[in-house]
């Protein structure tokens, strides 16, 4: 009998989620409005239903005969824990899918994390608040529920705290509330794509990022493996173990972006889903030969086999993104078409736009190795 998996919500993850489940012969239902889904012609069949309504799509899971069900945003994973209880299907804990996609609740889960460093940080209601706070400069200012960048200021100044103010006020904040952070010193990013179940965790790769410079810190770039020592990466995926069972994931995909000072691993922010930018749904798969995707619904299909990493490739990927940050590396995506290293070049029909958030539609080129990774010019 064919399985059938509930994607909750419609936006880019869910096509992912959709393509995955094809591949494995499982047929899909969507549940979100219908207005503006990437998804509704993607998947096997569409609801048109808010995702706020939470006992009818149970119902409906159950009457379907839903076998597996996946959130596809960090809007999407409340709504999703909340239905899977309902429906009898296995996910995360309702009370986790609250908290864990608040920034400030999983620092406050982090405390305790042996191995895991973190920046002082303060939670207000208005950033009015900061300077009766007497928070110092830097500091880095971030809606706690937010993802892909959004309303994320760094101020290093007065000047720069009143031009966050307005920046902020133009930006999405579901919670209402913000996480201000002392601004960490330099050192190198990075991106744990983690797959869980049951509780188990399992670090499947490690993304080194590359990032623009204060104010909004955007995603500009990504490679496939990070170079780091293998002593250095055995102690990330202990660190990123114990942090995924302390914020309490049961169950799915995660990604955990965090910085490397010195000896030290500093958490940035805990994603309770996938990642995007094309880490999770290209370069993993290109540099390991693991279907990452495929895994995360066959985890919600309680059929997931444990991983074998021996049996991975020690292939190299990356991507970079076109915009204002990315000059430097421009003359290579022109070219890109004429290389082997070129695994896909996709211009943007605004190709040359800035970039305001991780995710815009931008140009970019995604480029594979067996040998060695590609060494780029230093944005």
């Amino acid at each position: 009998m064919t399985k059938k998996l509930a994607i909750i919500g419609a936006g880019s993850a869910a096509c992912r989620y959709a393509n995955a489940a094809r591949n494995l012969g499982v047929e899909t239902h969507c549940f979100a409005w219908s207005k503006g889904a990437q998804a509704a012609d993607v998947v096997d069949v569409f609801h048109d239903i808010s995702i706020t309504e939470v006992d009818t799509i149970a119902q409906m899971c159950k009457d379907l005969g839903i076998n597996g069900i996946v959130h596809t945003s960090e809007a999407t994973m409340l709504p999703t824990a909340q239905i899977a209880e309902l429906a009898g299907l296995i996910g995360n804990p309702v009370e986790v899918a609250r908290r864990i996609t608040s920034k400030w609740e999983n620092r406050e889960r982090a405390k305790n994390v042996e191995g895991l460093c973190q920046p002082r940080y303060w939670r207000v209601s208005d950033l009015n608040e900061i300077p009766e706070l007497g928070i110092p400069y830097p500091f880095i200012i971030k809606p706690t529920s937010e993802a892909g960048k959004r309303g994320v200021s760094v101020a290093r100044n007065e000047k720069e705290f009143a031009e966050a103010l307005e920046y902020s006020a133009n930006e999405p904040n579901r919670a209402h509330l913000f996480i201000v952070e002392e601004f960490m010193p330099s050192g190198p990013e990075f991106c744990a794509e983690n797959l869980t179940y049951h509780g188990v965790n399992t670090v499947v790769q490690i993304t080194g990022q590359f990032t623009s410079a204060p104010p909004h810190c955007l995603e500009i770039g990504h490679e496939q493996p990070a170079r780091l020592s293998p002593e250095m990466r055995a102690r990330v995926e202990d660190v990123m173990d114990r942090l995924l069972t302390a914020v309490g994931m049961q169950n799915g995909g995660s990604c955990i972006e965090f910085k490397i000072v010195g000896d030290d691993i500093y958490l940035i922010e805990v994603n309770g889903r996938p990642s995007g930018d094309l880490m999770s749904e290209v370069l993993v798969p290109l540099s390991t030969g693991y279907p990452y995707w495929e895994a995360a619904v066959q985890i919600a299909l309680d059929e997931f086999q444990p991983i074998d990493k021996s049996k991975f490739k020690h292939d190299y990927s990356g991507v970079w993104f076109m915009n204002q940050y990315t000059k430097a590396i421009r003359p290579w995506f022109d070219d890109a078409e004429n290389h082997d290293w070129c695994y896909r070049k996709y211009v943007s029909p605004t190709d040359g736009k800035d970039m305001m958030h991780n995710g815009d539609d931008v140009s970019y080129f995604v480029w594979h190795t067996t040998d060695k990774p590609l060494d780029f010019p230093e944005v």
